[in-house]
């Protein structure tokens, strides 16, 4: 049940932020003077946002104006890319290990 719920909120991020880029991309905000105003309304939506503007993927132009800067956000997911490789990588270890490791009784 708790990696049911686990799953649905990750779907939530995953979901917010690909309105926040498909808002972006459709107004072609990708420059200073292409900002867009942007509002995340749903919490997920607010989490999601600040993290791309602290990754450097979003970067205002002015106050309330937003732009996705193509070079910032080829990074945020060359980034999350290698984090989901660790994370398998370390999974697929322990399980390994969990294998190896001889059942004692």
């Amino acid at each position: 049940m708790v990696g049911g719920v686990c799953w649905l909120i990750v779907f939530a991020f995953l979901a917010a932020e690909k309105r926040i880029l498909r808002s972006l991309r459709r107004a072609n905000a990708t420059t200073p003077e292409a900002a867009i105003p942007l509002t995340a309304t749903s919490p997920f939506a607010r989490i999601r946002f600040k993290r791309l503007c602290r990754a450097g993927a979003i970067l205002a132009s002015a106050p309330d104006r937003y732009y996705l800067d193509p070079e910032g956000f080829r990074r945020y997911g060359d980034r999350r890319r290698r984090r989901a490789l660790t994370v398998i990588a370390v999974f697929l270890t322990a399980v390994v290990l969990w294998w190896m490791v001889p059942i004692s009784h």
